[in-house]
């Protein structure tokens, strides 16, 4: 399956009267696709709490290379975001790779690689606490044309993000939905979802969703215009 691309270095808001900003005013067809999304996320959930053991031993068995990366704390994989814009969105510009543990300086990512080049699992370290214990893990899942990441925290029983990445035939992120979970709070449950357009293999326009919530019936949307770099 083809990586993801690289951000784009600039984006650019549509004038306001387009924005189309719909806060508790949800038209009820999307709400419902919506949650439909966080309902398959849920049953994810259940699935792969507690199976944090059985996904380290699948990883290690496909464990080909591994790459280091610093800063993107604020964003979903650092560097290896599954969004092409989200950095961007946040601000969060400031993460390079680095060539191992002991040349970070602050927060950083190890991601780790099967032989066809595909990124199997991430791992996330706090500096200030240790650079061998990481604080989070990701191992992402394949299944056809989508991609689905479960993140797991501290004491490896509970998950706390799902992701999903849908790809078109070409190789393409169609969208791309992620929403943290937190055990004491499950019907808290927010979705970020993105949504890409294209002329032919080239982004133009992404439809993002802020803060989806079914529970509350809300959400935000903003549309952006992609501008790819200047040469």
């Amino acid at each position: 399956m083809a990586r993801l691309p690289q951000p784009l270095k600039r984006i650019t808001s549509r004038a306001q009267e387009i924005m189309d900003t719909l806060l508790y005013d949800p038209e009820e067809n999307q709400m419902l696709y919506f949650t439909s999304i966080l309902d398959e996320f849920k049953e994810l959930i259940e699935i792969y709490t507690n199976l944090f053991p059985e996904l380290i031993e699948q990883t290690r068995s496909k464990i080909s290379h591994s790459t280091f990366a610093q800063g993107g704390d604020y964003v979903h994989r650092g560097i290896h975001c599954p969004s092409p814009i989200l950095s961007l969105l946040v601000g969060c510009n400031a993460a390079f790779e680095i060539e191992s543990p002991d040349k970070a300086t602050d927060n950083f990512f190890k991601y780790i690689f099967d032989a066809e080049d595909h990124l199997i699992a991430i791992s996330h370290y706090d500096f200030q606490e240790s650079s061998e214990i990481p604080d989070e893990m990701e191992f992402t899942i394949r299944k056809g044309q989508d991609e689905y990441g479960i993140s797991f925290h501290n004491d490896w029983n509970e998950v706390t993000r799902v992701s999903k990445v849908a790809f078109h035939e070409n190789g393409q992120p169609k969208y791309y939905a992620v929403s943290k979970y937190d055990e004491s709070e499950p019907e808290l449950m927010f979705l970020h979802y993105e949504e890409y357009v294209y002329e032919g293999d080239t982004p133009v326009r992404a439809e993002v969703y802020f803060g989806i919530s079914p529970e509350l019936n809300m959400f935000e949307k903003h549309s952006f215009i992609l501008e790819p770099e200047s040469h």
